[in-house]
């Protein structure tokens, strides 16, 4: 059997990298942001996500190969459970997303998002998706939303994640809104169970100083148990577990803020189609 030797990031990785962000960054505008509403969705940093997750996270992480993943999500907010959810299925390099919020000012959302993803070898992922707005009751009504994402896994201990949304830049009131931005980085300290992870998100209408920080852990600290506690700028935290069973898998992860304010809990259970051997 071949070994694998994991390179460091390319000149190639590093300059597609930093041209995705030289391109849709420029000098400060009147911002003018487009961003969809969140909900029922839990967090993980876009450089560090599976396929499943990867299709709202990160479409690059489609690319990823391994068994078909079916998620159920399910929320429970102002005392009302399971009224806002979504699923995904993602496997084969594609992925199928469907959610519905129950209460968005005062009407019903739904959306539906296709993406796929592939490899470009050297441990780079590249992936698209596209969201299409099939309801709402704001601007967001008929909007769709075209994204790209980058994953490059530059050694075993560090990895890379860009993800451009809204190239399309939908109009708001006739104006062109802004492409939304997010980078990440995250890093497994060795020997340790964990990935530390910081993401950086803005639009092409801001600058670097006005961008938003989300700091965060995850990691196994036993077999089959997964935990994440992440903290974005504003004062919002996150605290998630998820549970494996073989073929089968659940969690939870809540929202609250720094006054205690529960924001919603995001309820998730799946089953791989073709579980990996055990290890």
């Amino acid at each position: 059997m071949k070994k694998i030797h994991w390179k460091s990031v390319t000149t190639g990785n590093f300059l597609a990298l930093f041209l995705i962000f030289a391109v849709c960054t420029g000098p400060a505008v009147a911002e003018n942001r487009l961003i969809r509403p969140g909900g029922v969705y839990y967090h993980r940093f876009v450089s560090n996500v599976d396929a499943a997750e990867g299709l709202w996270i990160n479409p690059a992480a489609i690319g990823q190969a391994g068994p078909i993943r079916f998620l159920l999500i399910g929320e429970y907010a102002d005392d009302k459970l399971m009224q806002s959810w979504g699923g995904v299925v993602s496997g084969d390099r594609i992925g199928i997303g469907y959610r519905r919020l129950d209460d968005y000012n005062g009407g019903k959302y739904e959306e539906y998002t296709f993406g796929t993803g592939m490899g470009l070898g050297h441990y780079t992922f590249l992936g698209g998706s596209y969201t299409y707005v099939k309801r709402a009751d704001d601007i967001f009504n008929k909007k769709h939303f075209w994204n790209v994402g980058l994953m490059i896994g530059t050694s075993p201990q560090m990895k890379l994640g860009a993800v451009l949304s809204n190239l399309n830049r939908s109009r708001i009131d006739g104006e062109k809104s802004d492409i939304e931005q997010v980078y990440s980085i995250s890093y497994r300290p060795q020997k340790l169970p964990v990935w530390i992870s910081v993401e950086m998100s803005l639009s092409g209408g801001q600058r670097l100083s006005a961008a938003d920080y989300t700091y965060g852990i995850e990691g196994s600290p036993m077999n089959r148990l997964q935990v994440y506690a992440g903290y974005r700028d504003g004062g919002q935290f996150e605290v998630g577990l998820t549970c494996h069973f073989d073929a089968y898998f659940g969690g939870a992860q809540t929202r609250f803020n720094d006054e205690s304010d529960h924001l919603g809990t995001s309820l998730y259970g799946g089953y791989l189609l073709h579980p990996p051997d055990k290890r």
